[in-house]
């Protein structure tokens, strides 16, 4: 019978509207850092991990991306403006 668990894996390439109504415990975004429209992306699965001020699950962001040509802006704005995206903060020494 199982624990009755799904893992799915999605690639979303630029469909931003692809993770959209997918309830989930945790979301893992790989390579971040070279992902085209991250931001958007982000934005829209949010609904999937929290409702309101109340979180259910976990949305991670993971890698830098070290190709070249890549899409840093959305990663970099996160990693500025932590707090506008919902996303704890650690102090960088």
């Amino acid at each position: 019978m199982g624990t009755l668990n799904e893992v799915l894996g999605v690639a979303i390439k630029d469909d931003s509207d692809k993770l959209r109504g997918k309830r989930s415990s945790a979301m893992l975004f790989e390579e971040f850092g070279s992902f085209p429209k991250f931001l958007d992306v982000w934005q829209t699965s949010m609904p999937n991990v929290q409702e309101g001020n109340i979180a259910f699950g976990q949305a991670i962001g993971a890698g830098t991306g070290g190709s070249e040509g890549s899409d840093f802006q959305g990663a970099m704005e996160m990693l500025s403006y932590p707090d506008g995206y919902n996303v704890y903060s650690l102090p960088n020494f």
